[in-house]
């Protein structure tokens, strides 16, 4: 723009001017949260997580329009502006190829001085691996959803439970479904546990659901784990509306664990 020039609406003009209205703001008192996200055990720092706020607002989308924060190499995160509130809930979700779990927690945010320190030690888990497949023609079966959950009483879970871990297991959020040939990867922990496959009309539902030991029907909400402040599995658990499970057992030491996941179609012998 030239001196003496005005912009009105986009057009140059020589002979025009705007004059602006005066607008007043008012800003709600806010507070920044920071910590490390660290392995639970060992706590060398998690680079990658992903810390999510809650939303302020019907048009926002969690983690992507304000309030969300990626960890550094130190595991640090910080996020600027939280409002203060008593139901506040910040999420750690981890990058794709790492083993920890989800967690999230519930704080409340109160005025105060400097930052507020949130720290998040995560639960570790092992690489479940594996196909579901048709179970006449061995055909690997893709976009079928895919859950692992663990028994309360396993004693891996409750050793990190008592350590102030809260997992979150379940359904994978960045991987829920099988891929190309029906292959899977998600987390799980040692000891037992169960694989949940596939949600199609054209298969049986509910199969190996009634062999597997607290989990038979109406049973499996108390019997498979407790709807706890501590240990919140994501998402619940109703084995008879996916077509297979399966009961695994994972070596303490295991790195990975294999499995296949049979799927029954309706009016095959």
């Amino acid at each position: 723009m030239r001196t003496g020039e005005k912009a009105v609406a986009g057009i140059f003009r020589r002979d025009l001017t705007v004059y602006g209205t005066n607008v007043e703001m008012k800003l709600a008192p806010g507070r920044t949260i920071e910590g490390d996200v660290l392995d639970g055990v060992s706590k060398s720092p998690v680079t990658g997580a992903k810390v999510t706020g809650m939303p302020t607002g019907q048009l926002e989308y969690p983690g992507y329009d304000r309030f969300y924060s990626a960890t550094d190499e130190r595991g640090h995160y910080r996020i600027d502006g939280l409002p203060i509130t008593s139901k506040a809930r910040l999420v750690v979700d981890v990058p794709s190829e790492s083993p920890y779990f989800r967690r999230s927690t519930n704080l409340e945010i109160k005025p105060g001085p400097g930052p507020l320190r949130v720290e998040f030690p995560l639960a570790k888990g092992v690489w479940i691996t594996g196909r579901v497949v048709d179970d006449a023609t061995g055909e690997g079966l893709p976009n079928e959803s895919i859950e692992y959950h663990t028994f309360i009483d396993n004693p891996y879970l409750q050793k990190d439970l008592e350590a102030g871990l809260s997992p979150q297991v379940g359904r994978d959020v960045f991987k829920p479904y099988t891929v190309a040939g029906g292959t899977f990867r998600i987390r799980g922990y040692p000891g037992r546990g169960i694989v949940s496959a596939g949600s199609r009309q054209d298969y049986l539902e509910g199969i190996g659901a009634d062999s597997i030991k607290g989990l038979m029907q109406d049973e499996y909400t108390t019997s498979l784990y407790e709807n706890t402040d501590d240990f919140n599995p994501y998402p619940p658990l109703n084995p008879h509306l996916h077509n297979t499970t399966i009961e695994l057992n994972i070596p303490i030491n295991a790195n990975s664990f294999e499995c296949e996941v049979r799927l029954k179609k309706k009016g095959v012998q």
